[in-house]
């Protein structure tokens, strides 16, 4: 349909069924909604998070990664936790505490800014580069795996 409404500098087309009787109206918007997803101008759970930089984001420790790293441009990888919080618990080793803090082998800050029991449930975290990343780096303990 996508090629068809291109082709055909159409904006909407008629749906027939085998009878040649009408079952409906397909518009282009439609065609990029079954596509992409619903197109707002709103990000998805934008009232999550609070982006104080470009590289400074408050955020839940429950923030699956994935949507932390389509968020922002971080590119955190960690093949066994599935969020940000888990990343932050994985490189402390430890329960974390509030203020505890850890460096990732990509360069980003993860401090604790709320606990609730043994749960994260917000983060500071923010995109250290060049040598302000060597010098966190050397003053974090070594990771386990």
């Amino acid at each position: 349909m996508f090629d068809f409404f291109q082709a055909n500098s159409a904006r909407a087309a008629i749906v027939l069924n085998e009878f040649g009787g009408v079952d409906g109206i397909i518009t282009m918007k439609d065609v990029l909604t079954f596509i992409f997803g619903q197109i707002t101008g709103q990000v998805k759970g934008g009232d999550l998070y609070q982006r104080h930089d470009d590289n400074e984001y408050e955020l839940p420790g429950d923030m699956k990664l994935i949507d932390f790293n389509n968020l922002t441009n971080f590119g955190i990888d960690d093949p066994r936790m599935t969020t940000i919080g888990g990343v932050l618990f994985r490189y402390l080793d430890r329960l974390p505490q509030v203020g505890d803090q850890a460096i990732t082998a990509e360069g980003v800050m993860i401090r604790v800014l709320e606990m609730e029991a043994h749960r994260i449930v917000r983060v500071y975290v923010s995109l250290h580069t060049g040598e302000l990343a060597k010098e966190a780096e050397d003053q974090q303990p070594e990771l386990k795996v």
